[in-house]
């Protein structure tokens, strides 16, 4: 059976606003919503004008508000570009509130388009978009700190929708974030790591504290923080801190060189390709970097998601209330 045009659009959109979700890059974003809206114009979607039904509705409310986001975007590109330009600081830092704004309104943008998601699923729990809202957004880990509110939503579906295929991978979705969040008991895992040596999660229990860091080698933020990393891993280690890294990358040489020239080959490094395994999944971690702290009884009592000052701040704080130090 075929797509209509709404459905195709509404496909077109969710994929979009995910990709664009974490760009910290503004060209990249509009080549993202380029790509949106030729695929609008190629599919020639419209919306009915004679009784719209509430799919047809909800994404016509979807292009609206993609429009907006259209042009703060645009903007927000353009503001960029200006600071390359201005000489002065008082310039510089006209432009930098300016950008602050537009990336605000961005972001409340998104929460009204979040909220009409949420109506409509209230609204029409039968319809198959209703599962396909949730289902974008959890899969591919879009709000990692919202689990209570999509759960509930998710239980709002009609019996059909969640014994459906997509609502049974849901159901396993939902299964390895709550097993993930802080205040649950880590998952525990037997890997091989670079060394070809079996990790194994459960026997640091009762013994050390272990941060799981999921990185790449290609993710920016990840390989930058890695200093950071090494400086806690120095300070303590001796106390009773160790880390493990956990690798998606399918090319294991760049893998292992990454390692080196970073220096964190003094902590156990996990391929999850070398080991035909899913800890990404299980743990509920798909874009890096994600940081997950577990202590000694097995808890994680921390979980940070793509880095900077204040997470790095967090887990030091955290470290030292454990340590003492």
């Amino acid at each position: 059976m075929g797509i209509n045009n709404v459905t195709f659009l509404h496909y077109c959109y969710i994929y979009t606003s995910i990709c664009t979700t974490s760009m910290k890059n503004n060209s990249l974003k509009l080549q993202w919503i380029s790509t949106f809206f030729c695929l609008c114009t190629f599919s020639n979607c419209s919306v009915p004008q004679n009784n719209p039904s509430p799919e047809a509705i909800l994404q016509q409310r979807h292009k609206e508000i993609y429009a907006m986001c259209d042009s703060l975007v645009k903007k927000n590109h353009a503001c960029g570009d200006s600071l390359k330009t201005h000489k002065t600081k008082q310039d510089s830092i006209r432009v930098y509130a300016e950008i602050a704004h537009l990336n605000k309104a961005i972001v409340q943008s998104r929460d009204n388009e979040l909220q009409l998601d949420f109506e409509f699923i209230r609204n029409n729990p039968s319809s198959k978009m209703s599962i396909d809202l949730i289902y974008y957004r959890v899969v591919n880990r879009e709000y990692t700190n919202s689990y209570d509110t999509f759960f509930h939503y998710y239980n709002l579906l009609s019996n059909d929708l969640k014994s459906s295929e997509m609502g049974e991978t849901l159901n396993i979705e939902f299964i390895n974030w709550k097993n993930s969040l802080v205040g649950s008991y880590a998952k525990d895992f037997s890997l091989n790591d670079a060394d070809d040596k079996q990790i194994t999660l459960s026997s640091y229990r009762n013994k050390s504290y272990v941060l799981l860091d999921f990185w790449g080698v290609h993710c920016g933020p990840c390989r930058h923080g890695m200093p950071y990393l090494k400086e806690l891993y120095s300070k303590y280690h001796n106390k009773g801190l160790e880390i493990i890294g956990i690798s998606p990358d399918y090319d294991l040489d760049n893998w292992r060189q990454a390692i080196k020239q970073d220096g964190t080959n003094i902590w156990r490094q996990v391929s999850e390709r070398q080991n035909k395994a899913e800890i990404f999944k299980e743990f509920y971690a798909k874009a890096m970097p994600v940081k997950i702290l577990i202590n000694k009884q097995g808890l994680i009592v921390g979980r940070w998601y793509g880095g900077g000052i204040k997470d790095d701040a967090d887990l030091a704080k955290k470290l030292e209330i454990a340590f003492g130090m």
